[in-house]
């Protein structure tokens, strides 16, 4: 069977943000000077951006509600209501709790009936693997429509405010070392039993998706 991306959708909170109003918003980047900032922006070339938080970093808008409002969008376009979406795929790099996953607060934020989420949790790679999924489940006739949604909320973590109690520990702002000695640093000790063992393999897979 074929699969095909019917409709798409999109959210951005509040207005565009210029390039010269970011730091309105995030704050400076600790001893980074405006140079480096300029280079920065010429090399990116992007020149307006949308952020969840305010003036005064606070949050406006959720990462899930963001989502849920792309779903929404996209759903509306497809022709697809909130009982007909048979499962939900969501990614993002940095979702607003731990747990549970950013697909289930996607799913609660929309007040969907039920159907079959998954979540992608990564950085670059998350909203491919969330559309993969979906696009394998509708392939193989396991599911008849699916959504997937990529969404980020990278300001929560530049915010300048996470920062303001960092110090260097030293005036250039290197690390300092300071050598001790004792028998574990020691170039003759013997390592423990448990470092020389061999590691075993371990894998796992997800998929999810979510939007920006």
């Amino acid at each position: 069977m074929s699969a095909y991306i019917t409709a798409t959708g999109v959210f951005l909170p509040g207005y565009p943000v210029p390039n010269d109003e970011i730091e309105d918003y995030i704050g400076k980047a600790g001893r980074a000077s405006s140079d480096l900032k300029d280079l920065i922006l010429a090399n990116c070339g992007i020149k307006t951006r949308h952020y969840a938080i305010d003036k005064n970093q606070q949050t406006v808008i959720s990462n899930a509600a963001m989502a849920a409002s792309a779903v929404r969008n996209a759903a509306e376009r497809a022709g697809l209501g909130p009982n007909d979406v048979e499962l939900l795929t969501a990614a993002t790099t940095m979702p607003d709790v731990m747990g549970p996953g950013h697909a289930s607060m996607v799913h609660g934020e929309l007040g969907y009936g039920p159907l079959e989420i998954a979540t992608a949790h990564g950085i670059c790679s998350a909203g491919m693997m969330a559309l993969k999924n979906a696009y394998l489940q509708v392939a193989i006739g396991e599911k008849r429509n699916a959504i997937c949604v990529a969404s980020e909320f990278a300001s929560r973590g530049f915010k300048s405010t996470r920062y303001d109690e960092m110090r260097p520990i030293s005036e250039t702002g290197r690390c300092r070392w300071k050598p001790h000695s004792c028998a574990t640093c020691s170039p003759t000790a013997r390592a423990p039993r448990w470092s020389r063992a061999r590691p075993r393999r371990r894998g796992s897979a997800f998929a999810s998706t979510g939007s920006r």
